[in-house]
């Protein structure tokens, strides 16, 4: 019984990291720089120790990519005088994830007595499977929702106006990108405990994960679709071109995927039909696919609102350096002469629109070399997960065709390593 209870604690520990949530009663302070602060203070304890399980080359390569992204967001700002400075402190935000993600992945090795990647994977597909089912109970339980809404602060008013579900911090495209990673973890462990004789009942488990996570996912964010993608093509790709290789068995993987849908396919078509808001949430979830069976062709909503979005920079210093804008000048510049646009700068969303406004090619360039460096240092610190870290930083450059959320948080997880004790078990 104690046991359980560290391992819901451990949950809601990754959960306050994965999805951070911010008090009403204190909206200057959020869960994640709580822990960043508590995280800051084991790493100098441990590394006072020379406990610290990490080479810090790996820190310091990090921080020196990081310091050239904050670099080039400082030039932009300088040569456009503008007080826009989100990624011209990003180090700070790298730091600040990487001392929270300490903090979490300590609790785990702490309760689990050892640090394996799947540990770490099986929490973060826990977590958002816990979201998705706090985002039904919030949506059809009203007293859930009065409870979470008079705790959290999510912006509340405006998630309602535009008709989105949320959960405890889990909400728009920055939900959808991080339930997609939990997806490609999902769809990965299947094929790892698919082999033949081993991991019958934790098949189940991810494939459920895995369905849970796509469906009530969608609902939040359409985002989400990028992962459920992603992480069926490595089911098929791996069925179709290396089973023989792998010895790989799919059979229980399609075999689960077809009996989960049998038994939900019926109660989805009941409220579909029953439940005015189910329906509204499913037609917004799956707009494309409802259109293509009632219309013959794929059209979603956000993809029109996208196409007009793309807007070019006019100028060869903004593709260079960038106009030193990532959120609307409205917002953050009292002084600013130029056109106002509703939503962010310049009316674009696009994730490589918005880089290349604020810091040009040149800060584009130096931010996704910080992420596939962030990638590559957990494939070196995991070795032989090198496929599934390539698909979270393809996962990455995907959603960044829609929004400008990065996924140093879940590298993170993965690199903030706490000490190794002789007979614990790291692999």
């Amino acid at each position: 019984m104690l046991r359980f209870i560290l391992i819901i604690l451990c949950g809601m520990i990754t959960s306050c990291y994965y999805f951070p949530l911010i008090l009403r009663s204190h909206l200057w302070f959020n869960t994640k720089t709580i822990m960043g602060a508590i995280g800051l203070g084991l790493i100098l304890y441990d590394l006072s120790k020379d406990r610290l399980a990490i080479n810090m080359r790996t820190y310091l390569r990090l921080i020196l990519y990081a310091l050239v992204v904050s670099f080039v967001g400082y030039v932009s700002i300088t040569l456009n005088n503008t007080p826009d400075n989100v990624y011209a402190t990003y180090i700070s935000s790298m730091a600040v994830w990487l001392c929270a993600a300490y903090v979490a992945v300590s609790v785990i090795k702490a309760v689990h007595h050892q640090l394996t990647f799947q540990l770490i994977a099986n929490y973060i597909i826990g977590v958002c499977v816990f979201q998705c089912v706090m985002t039904l109970c919030i949506e059809y339980i009203p007293v859930v929702k009065a409870q979470v809404d008079s705790i959290f602060f999510m912006d509340q008013v405006f998630l309602e106006n535009v008709n989105r579900l949320y959960g405890l911090g889990a909400f728009l495209d920055t939900a959808g990108i991080r339930y997609s990673v939990a997806l490609v973890l999902a769809a990965y462990l299947m094929l790892e405990y698919s082999r033949k004789g081993s991991g019958q009942l934790l098949t189940w488990v991810y494939v459920l994960s895995f369905i849970m996570i796509g469906f009530v996912g969608n609902m939040v964010a359409r985002t989400t679709l990028v992962g459920v993608v992603i992480g069926l093509l490595l089911l098929l790709t791996c069925n179709l071109f290396i089973k023989r290789e792998t010895n790989i068995s799919l059979r229980r993987i399609l075999r689960a995927f077809v009996l989960s849908a049998v038994v939900a396919v019926p109660f989805i078509v009941h409220y579909y039909n029953s439940n005015v808001e189910f329906k509204n949430q499913m037609e917004f979830g799956f707009e494309g696919f409802f259109n293509l069976f009632n219309d013959g062709q794929w059209e979603v909503g956000s993809n029109v609102q996208l196409k007009r979005m793309v807007v070019w920079p006019e100028s060869l210093k903004t593709w260079i350096i960038g106009d030193g804008y990532f959120n609307n000048p409205d917002a953050v510049d009292p002084y600013y002469i130029g056109e106002y646009v509703g939503g962010y700068y310049k009316g674009t969303d696009i994730g490589y629109l918005r880089f290349i406004f604020y810091f040009g090619v040149i800060g584009l360039l130096a931010f996704s070399i910080f992420i596939i460096k962030a990638g590559e240092l957990c494939m070196k610190t995991w070795p032989g997960r090198n496929l599934v870290f390539t698909l979270i930083i393809v996962v990455n450059f995907i959603v960044w065709l829609k929004v400008s959320t990065d996924l140093f948080l879940v590298f993170a997880l993965f690199l903030a390593m706490p000490p190794t004790l002789p007979e614990e078990k790291c692999n």
